[in-house]
C-alpha cells in the first residue's frame, strides 16, 4: 500500500539527519543557506518561480508560505533537512513525480539546496541513499533525476558512486542533470 505523501508530509530518519516538513521556526536557519553564495551557487532553480537567493528573513518566510501552497496543491513536496546533532534546518530536498519527465514512464526531480558544511560526498551519499529507499515508491517514479553542476565536486562524487548516470546523453538541454531509474 503506497502512502500518499500530500495528505501528510512524511519524516525521515537517517544516521545524521532528520528529514521532515519545515516549519516556520525554521525560517532563520533556512535563510542561513538561501543567503549563502556558495549555496547558492549549487542550488537547481530550473523552471522554478525564484532563483532561490534570499536576504532577509521576511523572504524566506515567503518562501515558506510558498512551498506550503504548493504542497497543498500536491506540485511537490520540500523537506527541511536536520543534522541531528543541531536539529537545525541546514538545507532542504525537493521531490515531485510527473508522467513522462526526464525520458521516464514517471520521472521524479530531487532538488537538493543544502548549507555548505552539508555539500560533502558522505552526506549527498547518505541523502541520497533516503531519497532511493523511499521517494521511488513514495512518488511512484520509475527514475530519479537530479542536478550536479562542475563545482559540486562532493555531490558529483556521490551521485556516480551511487549509480547514478549523465541525462545529457539523452536530453542534451539537461547538461548538469543525472539520473538513476529504479532497481527491478
Amino acid at each position: 500500500m503506497t502512502v500518499d505523501p500530500y495528505l501528510a508530509c512524511p519524516s525521515f530518519g537517517t544516521p545524521s539527519f532528520t528529514v521532515d516538513e519545515p516549519r516556520d521556526a525554521d525560517a532563520q536557519d533556512l535563510l542561513d543557506c538561501y543567503a549563502d553564495p556558495l549555496a547558492q551557487a549549487l542550488f537547481n532553480a530550473d523552471h522554478c518561480t525564484s532563483d532561490f537567493r534570499y536576504a532577509t528573513l521576511a523572504e524566506m518566510r515567503d518562501c515558506l508560505a510558498f512551498w506550503r501552497k504548493c504542497y497543498r496543491e500536491r506540485d511537490f513536496v520540500r523537506f527541511a533537512v536536520r543534522p541531528k546533532d543541531t536539529g537545525k534546518a541546514l538545507g532542504t530536498l525537493e521531490m515531485f513525480g510527473a508522467p513522462g519527465f526526464a525520458g521516464a514512464g514517471r520521472g521524479g526531480c530531487l532538488r537538493m539546496d543544502l548549507a555548505p558544511p552539508l555539500e560533502t560526498r558522505g552526506h549527498i551519499a547518505e541523502l541520497l541513499a533516503l531519497a532511493e529507499a523511499e521517494f521511488f515508491g513514495l512518488f511512484g517514479v520509475t527514475r530519479i533525476v537530479t542536478k550536479a553542476v562542475p563545482a559540486a565536486t562532493g555531490r558529483l562524487a556521490a551521485l556516480r558512486a551511487a549509480g547514478y548516470a549523465p541525462l545529457a546523453a539523452w536530453e542534451p538541454r539537461r547538461e548538469h542533470y543525472h539520473f538513476r531509474d529504479q532497481a527491478r
